[in-house]
């Protein structure tokens, strides 16, 4: 009685888990996007040339 409402719940946490993976690498892909976008442009700004 006690066994699928564990099996759901873990199947729950699961998904939820998975979500949770999925938006943090999003929030990473963009932050590491923005930093490349952003590091020549700010670089450049304050007078430092590669």
């Amino acid at each position: 009685m006690l066994r699928p409402a564990l099996q759901s719940a873990l199947a729950l946490l699961r998904k939820h888990l998975s979500y949770n993976m999925v938006g943090a690498l999003a929030v990473l892909f963009s932050s590491v996007a923005a930093l490349i976008f952003w590091f020549p442009g700010t670089l450049s700004y304050v007078g430092f040339t590669p």
